[in-house]
């Protein structure tokens, strides 16, 4: 089971969807049934999948060629070509967020 820290889903609602979920939302694509994806993000060309999308909200995505990967602001940031994990943070962490709250319609609780 997945512990999942930081904001509650009032401020993140984006915790409650399951990464296959957000990858939708996101890219437009739908992933295979296994949950394997080709990376999102934009510095890797991924010709074959080697991202894996885990099921149940909280557990997110990795890229097993690369090694991005996390949860749904670490997919809207490999998206755009930013760094994911921990060395996602600052105006490129409040951006992704941002942008993930406009395509849920959730209110910014700033």
């Amino acid at each position: 089971r997945a512990v999942v820290i930081g904001p509650p889903d009032e401020v993140a609602p984006w915790r409650s969807l399951e990464a296959a979920d957000y990858y939708r939302l996101l890219t437009g694509r739908e992933p295979a049934r296994d949950g394997t994806v080709r990376c999102p993000s934009a510095l890797h060309e991924d010709r074959h999948p080697s991202a894996h999308l885990y099921p149940g909200a909280g557990r997110g995505w990795f890229c097993f060629a690369c090694g991005a990967g996390g949860g749904a602001v670490d997919m809207v940031a490999a998206l755009r070509g930013w760094p994911t994990g921990v060395a996602l943070r600052g105006r490129r962490f409040a951006a992704c967020a941002d942008e993930l709250r406009r395509l849920l319609g959730a209110a910014d609780p700033r």
